[in-house]
């Protein structure tokens, strides 16, 4: 094993990681001295080099090399028979990390303790041997500390209410603080990972910055630090399953303290560089065990990125715009290609995945589709991937890709319903949030709103708004155990109506007959909307307005919405006894066919969104 630098003081500055998008590395603490080591180190043997999939920051070469060179990405995996296999991150303040490392059949552990005059390795092997090595530097002039703060891991909050969140009659809104860090210091919160732990009720919560939590009575726990953008979280019997942005980590609790101190890595057979825009979202698991996870398209300029003559995103090779698939075995699959930013990917309650797409380059507006083995999503950057091709390959430009697109399930008006979903989150409570169980719910980053989607057979779909205000960019969102749905938002790095930073929202639902429109059926021209609660008193909707659009998906960045029409209602019927309202359009020969957004508003219906009825039926072909 080489070290490429070794540093005494401060450890890190995480100033630039954690502030707008987090375009710059880190930076040496305070008082930090780096140590100086030789780049030749001393080998018996060829090195084993893993750089190709975490290079250096700024090793353009290698990022180049996995774009242009003859090797393909997934042969060098296969070559390089080595691995990272996890560290762990005692609880105990005085605890050294010990990291583990596999090369060929022989696996390491490594355990550094920094002392004032350098550094101390124990190197240890599987069958229990050990070797110590020290890392000599000069004693600086003193010895810096940080000053002693009293710390604690659990802490209690009181939850307020949000009368600024705008919800339908019947539910109420809570903002539920942020915990302070272990010192009591304010931290950036942003809860981007949540699931709910069904041995204590309580909601494991993971951060981009902040680490791991626990909430449960109103009370806040640290479980786990020491992850980088933790956007996604599976509690499973005996350990968390997190995605972070450089792997997909299993976290245990070895010794039963409540503190997740042992790390293993399942997979990053993918490229991670130290790209602002390389997430990776997820994971969701299937019935079989298998996991999923998206990997976003980077940013950047030049040779280091194939963006496919679009104007922004592409991919850097390593998988870049995929969809990865870990079995339960440990194998890493290139399960699914043509993603550009994938920031939410769930599991139905059946066991199938899905997954929503933002806006932009070749994708005229937002999208939800449905993850299968081989699919194209529409974004050719990541067909680099595919073997034999390279960035200037004609077999994969875009038009000759386009035809093998796979449809969406829906489509999310830009601007209106949506300009970057979160993850969608299936109503498993069976009542307990309200009528609108079986829905899917989900959150947009951009606008700060919620709102439901009921998919319907043949990849069309019913858009309804659910609520508006919050204080910052919805991401994720889960049930408790009670039924009362806990909303994270961030609001860092990429605009948020609502101002904050981070913010953690619980809604929560009492009885309420008021009728609510539920879900839009459609059987040719003719469109039923279904209403929930008494309506008896329901209005017949005179003031019922519908228009339609469609979107392209083009190189260019997003779409108008492209024949928009006023139709025309030839003939509209409520049934209070039902609690339908059937709508019949008149024929338009203007009406292109294909993938169609109709939107229906009222200002006398019961309304969803501000002072009128909003609610979308989505075609898409």
């Amino acid at each position: 094993m080489t070290i490429s630098k070794v540093w005494w003081g401060g450890f890190l500055n995480l100033k630039n990681e954690m502030s707008g998008r987090g375009n710059n590395p880190s930076t040496l603490g305070n008082k930090a001295r780096e140590v100086s080591l030789s780049n030749q180190p001393k080998l018996h043997d060829e090195p084993v080099d893993l750089s190709f999939k975490s290079p250096l920051i700024n090793d353009g070469k290698t990022i180049e090399n996995n774009l242009w060179g003859d090797e393909e990405f997934i042969d060098q995996l296969k070559k390089a028979n080595a691995q990272f296999i996890g560290y762990d991150y005692p609880s105990d303040p005085k605890g050294h990390p010990t990291f583990h490392y596999r090369v060929g059949k022989d696996t390491y552990s490594l355990t550094f303790t920094i002392k004032a005059d350098g550094m101390a390795i124990t190197q240890s092997t599987k069958n229990g041997k050990a070797s110590n090595h020290a890392i000599k530097t000069d004693k600086p002039e003193s010895i810096w500390r940080p000053n002693p703060i009293p710390s604690t891991l659990s802490q209690q909050v009181a939850l307020t209410p949000m009368d600024q969140v705008v919800l339908l009659p019947g539910y109420t809104a809570e903002r539920v603080p942020a915990p302070t860090d272990p010192h009591g210091r304010p931290q950036l919160f942003e809860p981007l990972g949540m699931a709910l732990d069904p041995k204590d009720g309580s909601i494991v919560v993971t951060t981009r910055t902040a680490g791991v939590w626990r909430f449960k009575d109103n009370t806040w726990t640290m479980i786990a630090d020491g992850l980088l953008d933790a956007l996604g979280v599976i509690v499973e019997k005996d350990r968390l399953v997190v995605g972070q942005k450089a792997e997909l980590t299993a976290l245990y609790d070895k010794n039963g303290d409540g503190f997740f101190e042992t790390f293993r890595t399942l997979s990053d057979d993918f490229l991670f560089t130290a790209n602002y825009h390389g997430y990776l979202h997820g994971p969701a698991k299937d019935k079989a065990g298998n996991y999923y996870f998206t990997l976003n398209l980077d940013h950047r300029n030049g040779r280091q990125i194939h963006k496919a003559n679009g104007p922004f995103m592409g991919s850097q090779g390593g998988y870049r715009g995929w969809t990865l698939q870990v079995t339960p075995e440990g194998k890493t699959i290139p399960f699914a290609m043509g993603l550009r930013s994938p920031a939410g990917i769930s599991a139905s309650p059946e066991g199938k995945i899905y997954y929503t797409e933002n806006q932009g380059e070749y994708n005229g507006t937002s999208k939800m589709h449905l993850v299968q083995k081989g699919n194209y999503y529409g974004h050719p950057s990541g067909l680099v991937d595919v073997p034999g091709m390279k960035p200037d390959s004609p077999e994969i430009a875009w038009d000759k890709w386009a035809p093998k697109r796979a449809v969406s399930v829906a489509l999310l008006p830009h601007g209106r319903i949506a300009n970057a979903p979160g993850s969608p989150t299936w109503d498993t409570t069976g009542g307990k949030f309200g009528p609108f169980a079986g829905d899917i719910y989900c959150g947009d980053q951009t606008l700060s709103t919620l709102f439901r989607i009921a998919l319907k057979p043949k990849n069309e779909a019913a858009l309804i708004h659910f609520a508006d205000g919050f204080p910052s960019g919805l991401m994720r969102q889960t049930f408790d155990n009670k039924g009362a749905m806990y909303v994270g938002q961030t609001g860092r790095g990429w605009r948020a109506r609502g101002g904050s930073q981070h913010a953690l929202v619980k809604l929560t639902y009492t009885e309420n007959d008021s009728p609510q429109l539920k879900d839009i059926s459609r059987k040719s021209d003719t469109f039923t909307l279904h209403f929930s609660g008494n309506t008896k008193g329901l209005e017949e909707g005179t003031d019922l307005a519908i228009e339609s659009w469609f979107y392209h998906d083009k190189p260019d960045y997003g779409s108008p919405s492209n024949n928009k029409l006023k139709e025309t209602i030839a003939s509209q019927k409520v049934n209070r006894a039902k609690g339908t309202i059937t709508i019949k359009l008149k024929p338009n020969d203007q009406r292109k066919a294909g993938s169609r957004v109709f939107y229906f508003s009222s200002k006398s219906l019961p309304k969803n969104r501000k002072d009128s009825l909003q609610a979308y039926y989505t075609i898409s072909q």
